[in-house]
């Protein structure tokens, strides 16, 4: 399916194959008492280890997948995904910045427990900042963070939902630095673009929160990100912004918009493979009820203004 979006008499062309990945909530669960092996009492009409329900569940169909396949490519097969608990088209199932994999042939974590020692921070945090995710004695107290963010193959438009330590971007990409081709981001009425084959005539050079950012992935992956909060405001031109959304929680339109309602004109955003929209002037008519951290969006405003949160 092809779509085209005309800003400013800019026309481009986005091949729009994209899966959206599932939102299945997950149980915590003590990873010591995870089964040794599995029964097969239950109904398992392949006879492959993988019941018919959690198939069904997961493909549509009973037996629609391989117990030795690695769908999300995590490095964990179908048959450990069933009996860790984890999400088979999701490589990092409780969204802690380490796959599912890593957690549990690396680093000994819960795959399904986003901070396993309960110290109060995520497993990809402490990983990433060289603390044990199994000792809570060594979680620290400052506000650095880490957000993961699931890219699909094809375009996602993101945004990033914490200021990054370091803005440089391939600083900000580098746990995705071999899976993308290229990067776009509209600025000030302008298209700045990155390509990582070719860094030096590249004009987009930095990455931060309050801006959305089209990315084209070669193959689905997780983006992990350290940063602290993010700007409690985003100034927004007159006419077409692709910005940010520095919210950690989901909000509607009017709330999140209340500081500038009568600014605001149409706001778009991408998910699920479509288009969702929101009139300000026509509420009632609009499919976007929900904004959410982690996405870009289109947003047109009638006059220039800073949007607070």
């Amino acid at each position: 399916m092809k779509k085209c979006l005309i800003l400013y008499h800019t026309l481009i062309f986005l091949s729009l194959n994209i899966l959206i990945g599932y939102n299945i909530g997950y149980a915590e669960s003590n990873i010591l008492s995870y089964p040794a092996s599995i029964s097969l009492s239950e109904n398992d009409s392949d006879q492959d280890g993988l019941p018919d329900y959690w198939e069904q569940r997961f493909s549509g169909t009973s037996t629609g997948l391989k117990p030795d396949e690695d769908n999300d490519n995590d490095e964990l097969k179908n048959y450990d995904e069933f009996k860790y608990g984890t999400h088979p088209f999701e490589p990092d199932s409780d969204g802690d910045g380490l796959t599912d994999g890593q957690e549990v042939q690396q680093y000994g974590t819960n795959p399904v427990m986003e901070d396993s020692d309960q110290g109060g921070k995520p497993d990809g945090y402490e990983v990433f900042n060289g603390s044990s995710p199994l000792d809570p004695g060594d979680d620290d107290n400052s506000s650095s963070m880490i957000v993961n963010i699931q890219l699909k193959q094809g375009w996602n438009l993101i945004s990033l939902p914490v200021s990054p330590v370091s803005k440089s971007i391939s600083d900000v990409l580098s746990s995705i630095s071999d899976a993308y081709s290229s990067v776009w981001s509209y600025q000030n009425n302008n298209w700045k673009m990155y390509n990582p084959a070719r860094p030096t005539f590249s004009d987009l050079t930095l990455l931060d929160a309050g801006w959305g950012y089209w990315i084209n992935m070669e193959r689905p992956a997780a983006l992990n990100i350290a940063g602290t909060s993010a700007p409690k405001s985003i100034h927004l031109n007159k006419g077409w912004n692709l910005a940010g959304y520095n919210l950690s929680a989901d909000q509607t339109p009017a709330s999140v918009f209340s500081s500038i309602y009568s600014k605001i004109n149409t706001v778009w955003m991408y998910k699920n493979s479509q288009w969702d929209s929101y009139n300000a002037s026509k509420p009632g008519f609009s499919d976007l009820e929900i904004m959410e951290p982690k996405y870009g969006y289109w947003i047109y405003t009638k006059d220039e203004c800073d949007w607070n949160f």
